[in-house]
Formats: structure tokens, C-alpha cells, sequence
């Protein structure tokens, strides 16, 4: 694919010497002027003589012209090897442009690299350890208070560390600053502390779902819920907390801040309103708290006592080696920006370190970046005729800007979108002609993390073409206008933290006008797997209008192209492999009955959107689109023009949905248009596809089954030759593994990560293995998850795959703690066990909270236990049916494990413990007046200890038997057949010696 990877971005800041050739660096045409960071802006510009700053040369460049005009060949500025601290933008109007012969460049010197930083460097030696008794007994985590270090930023002179603030989807926007400060080390962002170190916790009721969106107090006031975890009770002197999460729909992402917590009632209140208000919707609601001095324990965490000017640090393993710089930043406007400049290029630079934006390009024609890196800036990357961050409804700078471009470069670890291409005329429909090329974008939206994509599309005409776009919490790519262009990409591994959006995501069945974009010969992999709602392509909402061919998408863990319910979508020569639905004609807006869809939320839009165009005849839409002249004439309740033609589906390792018909469609509604397609039942013609090679052969069986189709150019796709500074270096070597402390003790059934830090950070081979000696006590699962399961001591060892000398260990000690080691009273969400339709959580008249396993379907708790006692309430339904049938899984995994039935008869129900060929093992035959009765609660119990198994309801006993082919060690859980719904409450994993 010649993807560039990261690694190739971070170079130290402080500056090293020019390599030897530089003095013979041919001579570009035209003017040059030198500039050096010890340079004298009152000096000439030569080799000898050089300026000092980029105004410098600006100015200089402006007298130029009124002196002499440009010369033939334009003017290049040349910046010498080192560092040029930036405290405001760099500005360029139409005073500074250049002409198409006659360009203006800042660039790098050949064999050099100029840094333009807004970040201000600490000396290492600027941190000293946490004596204060008061700081320290605050930190939770007693092991950790040792280790934390403080550095006083107010005694360094730095007294700007700005201030957190709402942000979040729509209007939460309204009320937000410029990012606050921040700290990296070694070009790493730093973690603001945060609780939990891992994953997220959920609200359990909503005790007040405070404002909406639609109310006036929204900025005003936030809703209640209460909690399930105990926390809080620890953060009571925290005055600045914020939460981090969903709190309603799962797009409606939020930062908002705790107004209160109540430790005793286990409520906490929020500042600001939610837009929708506080609620549980059908993907599960999470958040983490973060900015908590108490919460200083992982490595890599940082708070800022803002009234003391302090910064402390829990030390991660490049800080404690004093590897790389340590920074925060400082820059609070863009590093860059052109208003109405023309022709002038930035070349061969890195742009670091800013609470804003690297790049604000307005107006005017053909300003480049090439060949750059651009890292760690708080709000977002590169913006095109888009002054300020992105808001929800599109791009409100309508600037004109053309021609325009970012260009092999690499853009990491931004706050918002990695690039915003906007420009054209929505009038005329003239292309703006703005692109980004040939460019890796990855880690984006960190700050800003949701419809913050990698590239914005809006106006007209734009162009996304051989990037490599990857790493982020939501899509990949936003369109928003007309007529973009989509093509030779490699998307993968996108929407990691939210759901119900896609890779690439449209929302304009509001504006039916905005249509033509070209998807075209991009590639699309390892998208939602394991994940719900996540999609390939999806034009949501009725969006139409759309061409997408040529792709391909590999790995789909839901829809490849997901329709939802728009029209005049033509979906081409795409090839399928492994998707879970190639494509999704989702039926959920169609339909005319009463109180549809259409008429109720889409119709008056419509009608309004037209008169104020008078129906677009006679304009460039009519010409381009002619159906829009009969818009009104089309069934929009039934869409029936969309394509589905000559696609390619095959699925040699993951299933497809059963949902999906002969033609490799999910089409409740049997409304698209098909027309050869194959739907493959072997290798159609793939060169190595399992070693990532999906080029067809000259004499694929494809060409033959489909008459005239065209393979997909998989070599072409992603980028090519060198991305980002030409001197970056290929690879990183990998040079230490470090696991997060040498001895640990974990609680009997509590889980901890103790993933390994790479040194350094951004290493090529990252890959590693995670062991532990002895399973049985503690397992450690793949991505550094140790679950302890009996009390003892293990040693759990990480390797280096690329490097297997590369190694660490840490000693693991389980202890008996509560003696619980799993517990979910599912008042807070599943807790490891799976929630969707199948397996839902449900509410009593009481409003207490049960776990409900529908009829035919099973769920097991995604954790191994060795011994263990498994307690629960149990409730039937209103009938229990002759045959029906209750099983407990023991321990799965593997081909061992073990199962406990319970069969239900008039006669006599009964209990049986089988093995994992299912042979009955023992069994016990009960008299019929202990059969479960219909509606009732039940409190069942099950103690396995290494082959022994009990069972008992109410206290007596049912059950008793030996499995001596048992799992050590294995997943539990339930089935039910035969029953309507089992629901089960306050399960309990013990010690089995517990009762």
C-alpha cells in the first residue's frame, strides 16, 4: 500500500546539525532569502547575513514587490536547521501573494529542517518530587504518591494555562474557549488524569434529565444522575471536574463539567444541559471523569493546579530515560494563516505544538503545504476557507478560496479534523478544487472527538485522493456540498469510540440539492469488527445522489454501504470481502402510513428548500442533476433508484448476516436494482488476499463470472514515495518494553491493564505478547488486561514480536480481597455481559433493573474463572412450558468446559451436569413441586471447584457431581430455550468457599 507510518513524524525539537550536503543544495530560481534563528530581521537576507523570523522575510518580500516586483522565478525563502518559537500567527494577505511563474516558498534548507513550535520546553530538571503532605494524601492510589513529580510553571515564568471548557455536539459548542494547555513528552501527548485509567462507567438512573437543546437554560444548568461506582467519594476537595462521554444518543458526544457530587445519595449534577437531556437510548450510555489531582497513578497522567501554576506529573518511561523534549503548549491562535494570499507554498516544515490550528488558508488561489509534519495541535489540523473549528451544521465560511491543497504530508495527533476542504461556488456549481494528496492522517480528534473527521468535505468540487486516514474516534471522512471527489484512499480502523456513524458519513436528506460526490477505488478495512452501528459508507437520513465505485472493503464488522433510505445511489464494481452486509437498503424512514417519516420531518423542508430556488430550473443544478426538475414527482416514501450492479461478494472467514439475499444485499423492501453481481463461494481470483494482496489475477474467475468488470487498482491505492519531511526516517527502532511497575497486587476478580510503553513511544514494531506463568492465578489477555481469578502469585512477561530479546516482567499477586470477583446488578449496564436485542436490560414496575435472555439465545460473561461461586436471582416468566430449559455454562473455552441443565417437566423436573461432548455426568430427578413456577424469583447458586460442581435453588441443594474433564479455567454464563425470556439480577462471581 506504501503507506508512510507515523514514526516518520517525530523528530527531537532541539536543533542538529545539517547534514553534509546541505551546502550544495542546488539553487531554486528567482530571489532567495535566508532566515536562521539566530538570525537579525534588520539583516539582509543572505547565507551570511540571515533574518530571523518569518515576518522578517514577509517584510521583505513586501518591499520587494514594491520596489521591483517579483522577480521571474518568484522568491524562496529558506529556513535554516532549528527551532522558531511562535507566540502569534504567521500572516500573509494579497500584499504577500506570489504568481503562478512567480511563487512564493517557505520551505526548509535542503538537508535541514525548521520546527515551528507554540509549545515552551521544561528541562527535565525542572521536576522535582511531591513533598507536600497535603497534595499527596489527596492521590488516591497510595504507591503512586512516591512517584508523582510537580514542576512550578509560575516560577518558570508561564502563567497562561488556559481553561477547560464545554464542548461537545451542536450547541455545546456555544459556550467553548481555545483548548487549554497541554503537556507531550518526547512528542507524546500526555493524559489529563483521569478516572477510570481504562474504558468507562456508566449513569445508572436519571434522577433529573435537566435541559434540552430546545430550552432556554441549556448553557444554564445540567441534569442528575446516579451512579453505581464509589469513586467520588474521593474527589471531594476537586473543584474543576469533567466528564468525558455519551449521555443520550450515541452521537450526542459531550465534555461537560460536575456542577456537584453527593457522595451519600451517589448523585452527580452537571453544569451544563445535554442536547437531548439526560437519558438512555439504545446504544449504552459511558463517560470517565478527568482533570483529578487525586487520579494520579498511570504513567503519562498529568494535572495543572491552576492557582498555584503547578504542573504535576506521573513520570512515564521516555521522561524517567529523559528521552525528548518535554512541552506545553502555549500558542493560542493558528500558526499560520493566509487571508486572500495566492501561489505561495510551505515546504519541508514541521509544524508543532499549538492550542489552535497549524494552518488557516482563506481565499485567494494555490497555498500548499508539501512535504510537512504536522503534530500535537489542541483544535484541529489544516482548515481551507474555514476560519474556525467545524460546527455541526457545515462550514459557516463561505470563502472562495481555489486551488488550494495539502500535499505529502503527514498530520498526527490533532484535537479536531485533519484537514477541511471547503471552497467552490454552491451557486454556479464551479469547483473549488481544493485537495489534500498523498498524505497520512491519523490519531485525529482527540479533543474535539466526535464529527470531527480526518478530511471535511463542504462546497463544491473538492478532492480526497491516496491518503491514509486511520486512528480515530469517529468517521473518517464528512462530506457536506456537491460534486467532491473520494478516490485511491485507505480508511481503516475509524469510529473506535462511537456509533451509528460510518467511515465515511453524509447527512443531507435535509438538502436533497447537495448531491454528485464520486467515492471511487478506495480501501476500506478493519471497520467496526466487534463493534455495533460502525459502517463502510453511509449516506444517512435520505442523503442522495451518489456514486460509489470500484472499492473495496475488507473486514466489515457491519454494513460495507449503508443506505439510509435516500435514492439515486449507484453502488458499482465494488468487491466484498468478509463484510457482515455489503449492502444495507435500510428500510427504517420508508413507508407511507400515517405519521411517516418523510411528510413529517422531510416534506416542508423540501418544499421550502425549492421555492426559495424556484425549483432550481433554468440553474446549474438543473443542468447537472435533471432530477431534481421532477423531485416531487418521485416516491420518496419507496425509493426505487438505486443500483446495486456488478459487486463482487465473497466471505471465505466471516459470516455474512442471514439478513443479506442472493444478490449480497440486506433489501427488506426489495427495492434496489440488480444486475450481475456474484455473490463467491471460493477465491474469485485474488493474488494472496490472506497475506493483504487483493489484485486479481489476469485469469480471475470474476472477469468471466462478471462480464466487463474492473479490478479494483489496489496497488494504486493509499499513499506513495515519501510522506512528510523528506529527512524523516523510515523506521524507529524499538528499544525497551516497560510494564507499569515490577510488582503488582491485584484483588481476587478485579481486573487491571498493565500494558507495556514502547521506548520509544512511536517505535515502527509495537507489536508485543503478553504471558502469564501461571494462568490459573492470573490471566493476561492480548492488549494487557491482567483479570486475577484465585489468590497466589504469577509473573506476567511481555516480548517485543519483531524483537523477542525485548522483554519485561512484573510480579502479579492476587489476594482474597471481598472474596467477590465479579458482581453486576445491571443498574449501570451489562458489566462485561453482552446487551442487544437478544440479551437486553429491562426494567420492573420498581424501576429495579434485570438482565433478560431472550428465547434461543445465550450470553456469556466475556471473563475466565478457575473456582467459583456463581450466585443470582432468577425470574420465570409468566408460563414455563413443558420441556422448557434453563443452562449454565461452566467454564468454556476451547474444547473443554462443561454445561448444568435444568429441564422442566410436569413429571419432575431435572437437573443434569454434562461434559463438554455432552455425556451426562450425573443427574438428579426432582419432585414436581420443585420445578420453577411461572413468575416467581428464585435464588440459585452454583459452586464449581476444579471438577466438583454444586447446584442449589432457595438454599437446597439440586445437583452435585464431578466433571474431571474440565477447563481449568473458562467463560460462564446462561442459555434459555423453551421459555419466553429468563431474567436474571445481581449476579455474583465468589470465592466458592463464600455462601
Amino acid at each position: 500500500m506504501g503507506a508512510t507510518l507515523a514514526a516518520c513524524l517525530l523528530l527531537s525539537l532541539a536543533a542538529t546539525p545539517a547534514v553534509a550536503h546541505a551546502e550544495t543544495a542546488p539553487r531554486p530560481p528567482g530571489k532567495i532569502l535566508y532566515v536562521a534563528p539566530g538570525g537579525d530581521d534588520a539583516g539582509s537576507g543572505t547565507k551570511g547575513r540571515p533574518l530571523r523570523t518569518l515576518e522578517g522575510a514577509r517584510d521583505a518580500i513586501r518591499k520587494l514587490k514594491a520596489r521591483h516586483g517579483l522577480p521571474r522565478g518568484g522568491v524562496t525563502v529558506y529556513l535554516r536547521e532549528g527551532t522558531y518559537q511562535r507566540s502569534a500567527s504567521f500572516t500573509l494577505d494579497q500584499r504577500d501573494s506570489g504568481t503562478a511563474k512567480a511563487p512564493v516558498v517557505y520551505r526548509s534548507y535542503p538537508g535541514e529542517t525548521a520546527r515551528l513550535t507554540g509549545g515552551r520546553q521544561l528541562d527535565h530538571d525542572s521536576f522535582t518530587p511531591v513533598t507536600d503532605e497535603a497534595v499527596l494524601r489527596r492521590i488516591v492510589d497510595e504507591p503512586a504518591r512516591g512517584k508523582v513529580l510537580r514542576a512550578d510553571l509560575a516560577a518558570l515564568g508561564i502563567t497562561d494555562y488556559g481553561q477547560l471548557s464545554r464542548h461537545g455536539y451542536w450547541k455545546a459548542n456555544d459556550v467553548s474557549a481555545v483548548p487549554p494547555m497541554e503537556l507531550y513528552v518526547a512528542g507524546q501527548g500526555m493524559t489529563l488524569a483521569r478516572w477510570p485509567n481504562d474504558g468507562t462507567v456508566q449513569m445508572n438512573k436519571i434522577i433529573d434529565a435537566g435541559p434540552t437543546v430546545k430550552d432556554a437554560d441549556l448553557q444554564k444548568r445540567g441534569g442528575t444522575f446516579s451512579y453505581g461506582y464509589d469513586r467520588p467519594r474521593h474527589w471531594t476537595q476537586a473543584e474543576d471536574v469533567w466528564l468525558d462521554g455519551i449521555f443520550g444518543y450515541s452521537w450526542e458526544w459531550s465534555y461537560n463539567k460536575i456542577s456537584a457530587i453527593d457522595p451519600e445519595a451517589k448523585t452527580i449534577t452537571l453544569r451544563y444541559g445535554e442536547m437531548s437531556g439526560l437519558m438512555k437510548s439504545w446504544y449504552p450510555d459511558f463517560h470517565f471523569a478527568q482533570n483529578l489531582l487525586e487520579e494520579l497513578d498511570a504513567p503519562g497522567e498529568y494535572y495543572i493546579d491552576r492557582a498555584k501554576g503547578v504542573l504535576y506529573l506521573m513520570p512515564n518511561a521516555a521522561f524517567r530515560a529523559k528521552q525528548g523534549d518535554v512541552t506545553v503548549t502555549m500558542l493560542k491562535e493558528p500558526m499560520i494563516r493566509t487571508a486572500g494570499a495566492s501561489h505561495v507554498s510551505f515546504q519541508e516544515l514541521a509544524l508543532e505544538y499549538g492550542r489552535s490550528l497549524p494552518a488557516v488558508i482563506l481565499g485567494g488561489s494555490h497555498v500548499t503545504i508539501e512535504r510537512s509534519d504536522i503534530q500535537n495541535f489542541a483544535d484541529g489540523g489544516v482548515y481551507i476557507n474555514a476560519a474556525g473549528r467545524y460546527v455541526y451544521d457545515g462550514i459557516p465560511d463561505k470563502s472562495k478560496g481555489r486551488d488550494h491543497a495539502v500535499v505529502s504530508s503527514t498530520i498526527r495527533h490533532v484535537g479536531g479534523v485533519g484537514v477541511v476542504l471547503n471552497g467552490g461556488d454552491g451557486k454556479t456549481l464551479e469547483p473549488g478544487r481544493n485537495r489534500v494528496e498523498n498524505s497520512h492522517i491519523h490519531d485525529f480528534a482527540y479533543y474535539h472527538r466526535a464529527y470531527n473527521p480526518g478530511v471535511m468535505f463542504d462546497g463544491v468540487g473538492n478532492t480526497a485522493r491516496g491518503n491514509e486516514i486511520h486512528d480515530a474516534p469517529h468517521p473518517g471522512i464528512i462530506v457536506h456540498g456537491n460534486d467532491h471527489l473520494i478516490e485511491y484512499n485507505d480508511i481503516h480502523d475509524i469510529c473506535q469510540d462511537f456509533q451509528d456513524l460510518g467511515a465515511i458519513y453524509m447527512n443531507a436528506g435535509m438538502t436533497p440539492h447537495e448531491r454528485g460526490t464520486v467515492i471511487r477505488r478506495n480501501y476500506f478495512h478493519h471497520i467496526g469488527e466487534g463493534r455495533g452501528g460502525v459502517e463502510g459508507i453511509y449516506p444517512d437520513n435520505l442523503t442522495m445522489g451518489l456514486t460509489i465505485d470500484e472499492n473495496l472493503f475488507y473486514r466489515m464488522g457491519n454494513d460495507a454501504i449503508k443506505s439510509g433510505s435516500g435514492d439515486h445511489i449507484k453502488a458499482r464494481n465494488n468487491v466484498f470481502v468478509d463484510t457482515h452486509v455489503p449492502y444495507d437498503n435500510y428500510e427504517l424512514w420508508m413507508g407511507d402510513q400515517p405519521g411517516n417519516t418523510v411528510d413529517k420531518n422531510y416534506l416542508p423542508a423540501w418544499r421550502k428548500l425549492f421555492e426559495e430556488n424556484g425549483g432550481f430550473a433554468g440553474t446549474p443544478y438543473a443542468a447537472k442533476y435533471p432530477e431534481l426538475l421532477t423531485f416531487f414527482d418521485e416516491n420518496h416514501y419507496f425509493p426505487a433508484k438505486n443500483f446495486f450492479e456488478n459487486n463482487l461478494v465473497w466471505n471465505p472467514e466471516l459470516a455474512r448476516a442471514s439478513s443479506v439475499n442472493q444478490h449480497g444485499a440486506r433489501d427488506v423492501k426489495n427495492l434496489l436494482n440488480y444486475a450481475g453481481n456474484w455473490v463467491a463461494d471460493r477465491n474469485p481470483g485474488f493474488t494472496d488476499w490472506q497475506a493483504g494482496d487483493f489484485s486479481l489475477t489476469a485469469d480471475a474467475e470474476v472477469f468471466r463470472r462478471i462480464p466487463g468488470f474492473k479490478a479494483v487498482p489496489f496497488a494504486e491505492i493509499g499513499t506513495h514515495g515519501k510522506v512528510g519531511l523528506p529527512g524523516g526516517p523510515d523506521r524507529i527502532e524499538l528499544t525497551a518494553l516497560h510494564l507499569p511497575g515490577d510488582e503488582l497486587t491485584v484483588p481476587l476478580g478485579k481486573t487491571v491493564s498493565v500494558r507495556a510503553e514502547p521506548v520509544p513511544w512511536n517505535a515502527t514494531d509495537q507489536a508485543v505478547t503478553y504471558a502469564s506463568s501461571d494462568p490459573a492465578v492470573a490471566t493476561v489477555s492480548a492488549d494487557g488486561t491482567v483479570t486475577a481469578l484465585m489468590p497466589g502469585t504469577t509473573t506476567v512477561s511481555v516480548a517485543s514480536k519483531a524483537h523477542p530479546e525485548i522483554t519485561d516482567t512484573a510480579a502479579v499477586t492476587v489476594s482474597e480481597g471481598d472474596g467477590v470477583m465479579h458482581a453486576t446488578d445491571f443498574e449501570s449496564g451489562g458489566n462485561g455481559w453482552p446487551v442487544d436485542p437478544n440479551r437486553a436490560i429491562v426494567a420492573d414496575a420498581a424501576g429495579n433493573h434485570w438482565y433478560r435472555i431472550v428465547k434461543g439465545a445465550n450470553a456469556l460473561l466475556d471473563r475466565p474463572f478457575t473456582d467459583y461461586a456463581l450466585s443470582y436471582r432468577l425470574r420465570t416468566p409468566a408460563q414455563v412450558p413443558e420441556g422448557a430449559v434453563l443452562i449454565m455454562y461452566d467454564r468454556q473455552g476451547g474444547a473443554g468446559g462443561g454445561y448444568v441443565r435444568y429441564r422442566h417437566a410436569a413429571a419432575g423436573p431435572t437437573w443434569t451436569l454434562y461434559d463438554a461432548q455432552w455425556r451426562t455426568l450425573r443427574q438428579a430427578v426432582l419432585p414436581a413441586e420443585r420445578g420453577l413456577r411461572p413468575d416467581t424469583v428464585y435464588d440459585v447458586r452454583m459452586a464449581v471447584r476444579g471438577a466438583s460442581v454444586s447446584v442449589s435453588v432457595g438454599g437446597e441443594t439440586v445437583l452435585e457431581g464431578e466433571n474431571p474433564a474440565h477447563n481449568p479455567s473458562g467463560k460462564v454464563g446462561f442459555y434459555a430455550e423453551g421459555f419466553t425470556h429468563l431474567d436474571f439480577d445481581d449476579v455474583t462471581f465468589s470465592l466458592p468457599r463464600a455462601s
